[in-house]
């Protein structure tokens, strides 16, 4: 995608994520996911998302209050196949319209690491490796 964010833009209803402040745990998120997939989920993968969607969910708003916008994912809703709330999005705008989540976000962290000499975006690249900083000769942050 010559455009960034892929189909991450063109999310709309939020960020599933580990809501603590409802009383949900790692262990019921993976339980609502497995019965709401039809047990078509990958038990790492989903094992990984439940136990880091909560940091995930603080680097977002660390990065969102970094862009000096008033952008917070603090509009919680209880989605399909979810028994609690865990769906993060932004609350509506001032016309009482409902804030795109994923173009917000893409928008924000481009804005974000525009200009920074240790992040290199490279647009319409097809991902086969990931490369952490040791991997490439780069001390660990």
């Amino acid at each position: 995608n010559q455009r960034l964010g892929g189909n991450s833009a063109k999310a709309t209803s939020g960020i599933n994520a580990v809501n603590l402040g409802a009383g949900d745990t790692p262990s019921r998120f993976i339980e609502d996911t497995t019965k709401a997939g039809h047990n078509s989920a990958d038990p790492y993968l989903l094992s990984t998302l439940a136990e880091k969607s909560t940091s995930a969910l603080e680097f977002l708003h660390r990065m969102l209050s970094a862009t000096g916008k008033n952008l917070s994912l603090t509009n919680v809703i209880r989605g399909g196949g979810h028994t609690l709330p865990r769906t993060f999005r932004f609350p509506p705008g001032k016309d009482g319209k409902p804030v795109p989540v994923g173009w917000t976000l893409v928008s924000a962290l481009q804005k974000a690491v525009e200009g920074k000499e240790t992040i290199r975006v490279v647009p319409e690249a097809e991902v086969t490796e990931i490369l952490t900083g040791s991997k490439m000769g780069l001390p660990m942050v």
